[in-house]
């Protein structure tokens, strides 16, 4: 299998699995509201009814952010990017791939795969 083959298979790889690491379904399932039970005076009724307007204006948690659209590309790591960020530590990371080879024609017929990866750590102690 040629260079250009393998790096090919990669690249479909790689991209596939972001893919399907991506396709999370939000969705939301509707509650029943209760039904008053039979022996529930009007106190009881108008009670039920302050608690369940209180919890009905409480904010929905917002869902992390899709793919395309994070600010980091691994995401909050379950809050602990966020953490770690308000305790001073900051980690960026950077990865730089690219392929190089004659299309057609000239001297040399060869190709090149290379790429870089950079990481920074920012401390603020």
């Amino acid at each position: 299998m040629n260079i250009r083959a393998k790096t090919f298979a990669l690249g479909t790889f790689l991209f596939a699995a972001l893919v399907v690491a991506d396709s999370n379904i939000y969705g939301q399932s509707p509650t029943p509201s209760p039904s008053p039970a039979s022996g529930e005076s009007a106190a009881d009724k108008s009670k039920s009814e302050a608690e369940a307007a209180a919890q009905a204006a409480k904010p929905a948690a917002t869902p992390e952010a899709d793919f395309w659209k994070r600010e980091q590309m691994t995401g909050d790591w379950g809050g602990d990017r966020s953490r770690w960020k308000e305790g001073g530590v900051d980690l960026e990371f950077k990865l730089t791939q690219f392929y190089q080879g004659v299309a057609s024609g000239g001297i040399s017929e060869g190709s090149e795969y290379n790429g870089k990866f950079e990481y920074t750590m920012k401390l603020d102690l």
